[in-house]
């Protein structure tokens, strides 16, 4: 039973230690898209819409029912 307490102890803390990338991803996701959206509403002020439309990543749609 104590190996299996530590392997349990052990996932636990590789789980913890990876959910603040997580983070930092989805962040960093966010923040790519809001630059997006900046520089085309900058083309579109200029006059010059040659930015292609932002659309959300595959995973901003599939955790948009999340928010």
């Amino acid at each position: 039973m104590d190996a299996l307490y530590r392997e349990v102890r052990r996932i636990r803390q590789v789980a913890e230690a990876r959910q603040p990338d997580a983070d930092k991803d989805r962040r960093i996701e966010e923040l790519t898209l809001e630059v997006r959206r900046l520089q085309e509403t900058v083309a579109r002020l200029r006059g010059t819409s040659a930015i292609p439309p932002a659309r959300p990543s595959r995973r901003e749609v599939s955790l948009s029912h999340l928010s």
